[in-house]
């Protein structure tokens, strides 16, 4: 029995939430007994008024089952207008009735004591249908909660259509699952792509290869002064048209996001002189002034791509040159900004040449453009030094633009911020060995592996002239059974080789070797797209040489794996 001070406060509490406490609470012993109840499982009150007022202009459909002392669900006790107008039913069909208004799909069970807490405490959200009359099961959000009302507990569950919002999640998931599928698409016609690029890649470089191979070796032989000039003229073809083709294939990939930049040290001073040198001979035979100037504040060493860098000023200044008939293309570089971190570089490649009109400037660096046909039939070019340069710079984070007067030359200018070193990181100590013994040439056996003729026969002819003993094999079987049948100081290994393809081989002779042996492979391929030369070297290759090959590239990459390799095997 509560006494008369826990009374009268539970009165205040009972009057802010209910009917006044007199009206229905005379009885102070069914009174403490309901308001123990009411605390013990807060349980809310609903005033009558307010209920009622509410209940018939409410949008979702409400409903008011009586929970018998059990706990179980009992028959349906009142219902709104809204509820009665979704059902197709009078409140006389269905209130009292043990007609089923609500099936519940969710994976709840509402007897078990977490369901029963949320019930008491606040609402327990399920969904599930309202089963009309006529017609298909609507869907509905179900909010649930008991209530007291009238001195009884009742279910109180407000359920809310959401066939709009089913609807709208269905034509999400519909557009998601085609957004996907697009990109799935999408993707695959990019792997296509890349695919048959490199595929096409690999068919012109071979034949390219055996042009000039074939060339190269023609050149070698006696021949008269008129002969020499027209196979050199052909290799100067040959080798344009390679240029052209690994324009295409670094526009292909650029424009796909599969171009990389590196980070690596480099000194700035001896790209621009490499670049320099490339072009002295030619300038030198137009009769045009080359030179380079570097601002003294402008540091020798920097962390970025000297590879994109040095291709990006090798298609400016062959262009300057191309466009210059008399007086000079001048480079020069100077330092406009620095810090302790960083560098921003102003590059400048200035030609006296034939100029461009404003109007034609802003295609000069779109893919495929060029400006009027008279130009281009005089002086060649596929149109896409310009735009691969301005790509490249805007990978590297800067900027190109040209300055021009029809007539009076051209300025080309990019800038560039780069990381300074104050000094080499490669300080790595040298390693002294104990001198080699000299071999000549001749005591080198090595293995080329080569599908196609021609490119067998050029290939086997540059290395018998370096002076090297040469087996070719024009499969994988057949590498591979040469390699067990004879030692190899190294072997050139052909990546698509009928059979057995040459990744395949490299990895069954590095299985075959021991810990002490070890024979260099040098990938011989036309693949030259993002990562291959990567993969070639994870999978066990020492090198790589991209076809068309040069005899002087052949000769270097060849001593220096040898050399590599035996240097390998005396450091313990």
């Amino acid at each position: 029995m509560l006494n008369y001070y826990e009374t009268q406060s539970l009165k205040e509490r009972w009057n802010e939430n209910s009917e006044p406490w007199d009206k229905y609470w005379g009885d102070s012993v069914m009174a403490d007994k309901l308001v123990k109840r009411r605390v013990a499982t807060r349980i809310p009150l609903v005033r009558e008024e307010i209920f009622k007022g509410v209940f018939d202009i409410l949008t979702d459909f409400l409903f008011l089952h009586e929970v018998k002392e059990n706990g179980e669900i009992g028959i349906l006790k009142d219902m709104n207008a809204a509820a009665v107008k979704a059902l197709g039913l009078s409140k006389e069909e269905i209130v009292g009735q043990k007609r089923e208004v609500l099936t519940i799909t969710s994976k709840i069970d509402i007897a078990d004591a977490d369901s029963q807490k949320a019930l008491s405490e606040k609402f327990l959200i399920i969904e599930g249908f309202a089963l009309p009359k006529e017609g298909a099961p609507i869907p509905v959000e179900v909010k649930a909660q008991y209530v007291l009302f009238r001195g009884q507990k009742f279910l109180l569950s407000i359920a809310r259509d959401i066939t709009e919002r089913l609807e709208s999640e269905a034509k999400r998931k519909q557009a998601e699952k085609e957004l996907q599928e697009a990109k799935e698409k999408a993707e695959a016609a990019s792997q296509a792509k890349s695919e048959l690029i490199a595929n096409i890649s690999h068919e012109v470089r071979t034949s390219i290869n055996g042009i000039i191979g074939m060339i190269s070796m023609t050149l070698l032989s006696p021949l008269n002064s008129q002969q020499q000039e027209s196979l050199k003229i052909a290799l100067d073809c040959a080798y344009a048209l390679l240029r052209i083709l690994n324009d295409v294939l670094d526009l292909s990939k650029i424009e796909a996001g599969k171009f990389e930049i590196v980070n690596i040290e480099f000194n700035l001073r001896e790209v621009l002189e490499a670049v320099i040198k490339t072009y002295a001979q030619e300038a030198q035979l137009k009769g045009l002034e080359l030179s380079c100037s570097v601002s003294s504040d402008v540091p020798d060493h920097f962390l970025g791509d000297p590879y994109r860098l040095r291709q990006v000023l090798n298609n400016l200044i062959n262009n300057a040159i191309k466009f210059t008939e008399q007086g000079g293309v001048s480079l020069s570089v100077i330092s406009f900004n620095q810090d302790e971190e960083y560098t921003d570089l102003h590059f400048s490649i200035k030609d006296t040449g034939i100029g461009i009109e404003e109007k034609d400037q802003a295609k000069l660096f779109e893919a495929f453009s060029q400006i009027e046909g008279s130009i281009t039939y005089k002086y060649g070019g596929s149109g896409l030094g310009l735009a691969i340069s301005k790509k490249l710079i805007e990978l590297m984070g800067g900027r190109i633009w040209v300055e021009s007067k029809k007539g009076q030359g051209s300025t080309f200018g990019f800038v560039l911020r780069l990381k300074t070193l104050k000094a080499p990181l490669n300080s790595t100590p040298v390693i002294v060995c104990e001198k080699l013994p000299e071999q000549s040439p001749q005591a080198y056996r090595i293995l080329l592996a080569e599908d196609l003729r021609i490119n067998a026969m050029v290939l086997a002819e540059m290395l018998e002239r370096l002076g090297f003993v040469v087996d070719v094999a024009q499969d994988g079987e057949k590498a591979l059974a040469l390699y067990q049948e004879k030692a190899y100081d190294a072997i050139l290994m052909d990546i698509q080789l009928p059979g057995l393809d040459g990744i395949e081989v490299t990895k069954r002779i590095r299985r075959l070797e021991d810990s002490k042996k070890h024979t260099p492979i040098i990938a011989l391929t036309a693949f030259t797209l993002k990562g291959d030369r990567e993969n070639f070297l994870e999978l066990g290759m020492d090198d790589y040489i991209a076809k068309p090959v040069l005899m002087e590239e052949l000769a270097r990459t060849i001593y220096q794996a040898i050399t590599q390799s035996k240097l390998n095997k005396q450091i313990p």
